[in-house]
């Protein structure tokens, strides 16, 4: 099965208060357009990868099984780079 969306989730850990932060992006490889953000928000790379899988039911014409979804995404997890990068990492690219 070849890849149908691309996912860049980009986390943030924040030191002071234990607390996980994630954004991303999700992109169509056929069109190699954006089709959803994944805002600033709490939770970790799993929370995100589950934001963003949702976000790609969303994109489908049939109800799909999120198993399924999940084969037909590639997923890139970014350095952590700091509160204000990932803030802005989230914010709609278009």
């Amino acid at each position: 099965m070849a890849w149908k969306y691309i996912i860049k989730v980009k986390p943030y850990w924040d030191e002071l208060n234990g607390n996980s932060y994630h954004s991303g992006a999700i992109f169509d490889v056929a069109t190699q357009k954006q089709v959803g953000v994944l805002p600033f928000a709490y939770g970790d790379e799993n929370m995100a990868l589950q934001n963003a899988y949702e976000v790609v039911a969303g994109q489908l014409a049939e109800k799909t099984d999120m198993f399924d979804i999940r084969r037909m995404c590639f997923t890139t997890l970014l350095t952590d780079s700091g509160e204000q990068d990932c803030r802005d990492y989230g914010k709609d690219w278009e």
